[in-house]
């Protein structure tokens, strides 16, 4: 017999068992120190019956920039069913309580990164561009262990013989850089406020101090660095086997290239195999990225995860005229 199933607004007091069902259904551990840094001040929706949780859903809430405004924006995450819930409908309820509490508190748009495509246009978000990953080899042999082995039979040539290319690449590029900065060393405004390449976009984040106190100084997951040079900026959030580059702002593919050297150099000193990157393909500074990577001995593999946006009164803005850093909940970026 099918237990009665509820769908409500998770409390804080819940927060033990929310670790407890994504540890044991998603395999991610998080201590309560990171779940209330991720999720404090977030929207959480969870589904459950007599027997536990079955499902959740979150609202990340964001500051956002669409056509020049700032806006309330949310990045959606936290999203897993567990196998009691499927075929129930819980998905679909998680998003409906989600979408009603958006409205609620003011947020115009809510936008995220997955490869469930279907699931997500089903609830009603429009589909955007799917991303490329990049990604530049620092140590070969530790680079083919940090990727999974369904990705790693597609990887393999372009690790193979990689090496000297990064070396000598990463020393060119890297003799005009200033020297890294710890998130302590950062200042009290925001690092990013102007995104050059292609114009002022249709939409990003608003780079503002709580954004970077959040995701950077507070941040109990991720070491970061800052690497600059001439008025261009990036983020490097260092993982054991691998460093994400993100937040790049620059007015010229030269400055993207000493950018990309200087973090391959900083994140090899660090002990990671690859500095990988995410980037859309019609984004003009995501496309000098792309060039820099490869000219230092990377690759570039599209992958199936695209940009998912729902909104009631906002439309998804052309992907030429995106600009997203990388925002993971757990601190990539």
């Amino acid at each position: 017999m099918t237990q009665e199933l509820r769908i409500r607004i998770a409390h804080a007091e819940d927060a033990d068992a929310l670790i407890a069902f994504h540890a044991a259904v998603g395999g991610v551990q998080r201590t309560p120190e990171q779940w209330h840094w991720e999720f404090g001040n977030a929207v959480v929706a969870l589904a459950e019956d007599a027997e536990g949780i079955l499902g959740t859903q979150a609202l990340l809430p964001m500051l956002g920039l669409y056509e020049g405004r700032q806006v309330l924006t949310a990045k959606s995450e936290y999203t897993l069913v567990g196998p009691r819930g499927r075929g129930r409908g819980v998905f679909a309820g998680l998003y409906e309580q989600c979408f009603r509490q958006a409205r609620e508190r003011g947020i115009e748009a809510v936008w995220g990164f997955t490869s469930a495509v279907k699931a997500f246009e089903r609830v009603g978000f429009s589909i955007g561009p799917t991303m490329s990953l990049l990604a530049l080899p620092l140590r070969v042999s530790r680079a083919a262990r940090a990727v999974s082995s369904r990705i790693a039979a597609g990887w393999a040539r372009p690790l193979v013989g990689a090496g000297l290319t990064v070396m000598f690449g990463v020393a060119r590029g890297a003799a005009r850089i200033a020297a890294p900065r710890t998130p302590a060393e950062i200042g009290g405004t925001s690092l990013f406020a102007d995104i050059s390449a292609a114009g002022t976009p249709s939409f990003t984040l608003a780079r503002v101090p709580q954004l970077l106190d959040w995701r950077i100084r507070a941040n109990p997951f991720r070491d970061h660095f800052v690497v600059s040079a001439d008025g261009a900026q990036a983020i490097v959030a260092v993982l054991p086997e691998r460093a994400w580059l993100s937040d790049l702002g620059a007015s010229s593919y030269e400055q993207v290239v000493r950018m990309v050297a200087t973090a391959a150099g900083e994140s090899g000193k660090r002990g990671t195999a690859l500095l990988t990157a995410w980037h859309f393909d019609a984004h003009e500074l995501h496309g000098w990225t792309r060039r820099a990577f490869r000219r230092l001995g990377g690759f570039c593999r599209q992958s199936d995860t695209a940009l998912v946006w729902w909104s009631d009164s906002l439309k998804l803005p052309h992907p030429a005229r995106l600009y997203f850093p990388e925002v993971h909940s757990e601190g990539v970026g």
